[in-house]
């Protein structure tokens, strides 16, 4: 275009901006910025492409000293800094720019509350949605998508519950995605026969709704259950993935199916072509493990290199020798993980348990020491569920 003479509108620089942000290209988008400056003047639109740009190629000072010296902003220009700074990690910007921003509509609320679920702020996320509530802001169905999976995560069931109610009212429909979100959320917090209901009323069934579905089911001790589901995805052409996998093996781990579990790990590398990542080995471990199959258990990680990722997996076996009793093949394990250089606190716990299950209590001393260690600390766990409002 520009080798031909024409000049571009607001509307083709607008286009190309947004082609610049989904191509990478930020030396032509540096470009465009420079053409509006000299050539056309300010354009609102061309500036918020501009910011979006800078913001998708990693550029936020950029676009943030753009945003300052621009003459004028919409609630667009205020959207796209806030998803900016959320995006980058710096959630207490976000929070400063939402709160400067004196008009507020549905996408900049939503994109607030989308900031704080990504930081895990899922509380903070339900109190912004009761504030946009107050200012008699309507929620869309990506909203509550969101607000679903903060409920998810603080097992807020009767928070889920009354979105559930306030998506029915609004008569959304109840789509793969929004109905995989309220099976989640079901599961999540213990009522996994609302899970299945939501699950066979909703429409267009994607691999996300069937993968949540047996997925909930697994973790709730469901194992028959998930399995027949899974037959039945696999009987209406259904492709599974990897995640869904990883409910099948833990439905088989929870039930205590070996030969199942051989098969679906098998099958999964066969017949799927699907690489199988240190869940799908944990969940196989921990069955073969409950099982009392250590040596199995032990062949199948034997090549697998040991880094902080594959950390849960290891742990899993030694919580099987420690049931088992094996003290040897404990030893075995920690000295491999020791030898890559690694001093995990989780596993020095399990080992001492080992020694102690086995009355070997001056190993369980010297290790207890090891931990004592001022530089060995121990991460807190913690766990929410809400229980009768509570």
């Amino acid at each position: 275009m520009e080798r031909s003479g024409l000049t571009p509108d607001k509307v083709t620089l607008v286009t190309a901006l947004t082609a610049c942000s989904r191509a990478g290209d930020l030396s032509l988008g540096r470009r465009i910025h420079a053409y509006m400056d000299g050539v056309i003047g300010f354009s609102l639109p061309v500036a918020n492409a501009l910011l979006d740009m800078y913001i998708k190629n990693g550029f936020l000072e950029e676009a943030v000293n753009l945003f300052e010296m621009m003459p004028s902003r919409n609630i667009i220009s205020w959207t796209i800094l806030v998803s900016g700074y959320a995006f980058a990690g710096q959630l207490d910007k976000a929070r400063v720019v939402f709160h400067q921003c004196t008009e507020k509509d549905l996408i900049m609320w939503t994109a607030m509350i989308n900031a704080c679920v990504q930081h895990g702020c899922f509380e903070e996320a339900l109190s912004l949605f009761r504030d946009m509530q107050m200012q008699q802001v309507e929620p869309d169905r990506f909203t509550v998508v969101t607000l679903l999976t903060c409920c998810a995560n603080l097992g807020a069931l009767d928070q889920g519950e009354w979105i559930h109610q306030l998506a029915e009212a609004r008569k959304m429909k109840i789509d793969a995605v929004l109905g995989t979100a309220l099976i989640d959320m079901y599961a999540k917090c213990g009522h996994v026969e609302k899970s299945v209901e939501v699950f066979e009323r909703m429409q267009g069934r994607d691999p996300k709704a069937w993968t949540a579905i047996i997925c909930g089911l697994a973790t709730n001790g469901q194992a028959g259950r998930a399995l027949e589901l899974f037959g039945d995805m696999e009987r209406s052409k259904v492709r599974p993935d990897s995640v869904t996998f990883i409910g099948v093996l833990s439905a088989c781990s929870h039930g205590g199916l070996v030969d199942e579990g051989r098969k679906q790990f098998r099958n999964m590398k066969e017949v799927y072509r699907i690489q199988p990542r240190v869940e799908h080995y944990s969940c196989l471990v921990n069955l073969l493990g409950r099982a009392g199959l250590l040596d199995e258990a032990e062949r199948l990680i034997r090549d697998i290199p040991i880094d902080k990722d594959a950390m849960p997996l290891f742990g899993a076996l030694l919580t099987a020798c420690k049931a088992q009793g094996n003290v040897e093949m404990s030893e075995r394990l920690t000295k491999r993980i020791c030898e890559q250089g690694y001093k995990i606190p989780e596993v020095n716990l399990l080992m001492s348990n080992v020694y102690a299950t086995a009355s070997r209590w001056e190993d369980v001393v010297r290790v207890r020491k090891e931990m004592a260690h001022p530089t060995v600390k121990k991460t807190a766990g913690c766990s929410l569920i809400e229980v009768k409002g509570y």
